[in-house]
């Protein structure tokens, strides 16, 4: 992990995790899908984001000493749920948190000619501690809204 990041761990399920085609140090775009008045919906929470691990078996030697086969980890990628552990700067870690408890993530994969692009060039305009304290986000109590 580098200085300054944190390493959080989220469920998501295998088939929204690309099909076991995302391995350490990959770029992804993390997306939110909830209920809403109008029915489900989907946005991107946070965007190139460094994926640090995917379950506990990517990366580890298998019982013969040899790195695991990438069909193996695949296969394992398509299971009911995968964790993935991902690098966040601690605002980030405070949004995917949050984020947990209002639906279901799903990861994109990104291109490798994104990753050089800059996290402030990407986010630029987006105010994301505004957006988890909105009533969007947050109805109060005494409204009727159902989310």
């Amino acid at each position: 992990i580098n200085p300054g990041m944190r390493g959080v761990s989220v469920s998501v399920d295998g088939q929204a995790a690309s099909g076991g085609f995302i391995v350490p140090n990959d770029r992804v775009d993390v997306v939110l899908t909830r209920e809403a008045p109008q029915g489900l919906t989907s946005e991107t929470v946070l965007r190139n984001v460094r994926v640090l691990a995917m379950n506990a078996r990517v990366g580890e030697l298998g019982d013969a000493g040899e790195q695991t086969g990438r069909e193996e980890l695949q296969a394992e990628m398509l299971d009911d749920k995968v964790i993935a552990t991902l690098e966040l700067d601690p605002a980030e870690a405070e949004i995917i948190v949050g984020a947990t408890q209002l639906g279901t993530f799903a990861l994109v994969l990104r291109s490798m000619t994104d990753f050089k692009q800059s996290k402030s060039a990407l986010r630029s305009g987006i105010n994301q501690n505004i957006r988890l304290t909105s009533p969007f986000w947050n109805p109060s109590p005494d409204s009727n809204a159902q989310y």
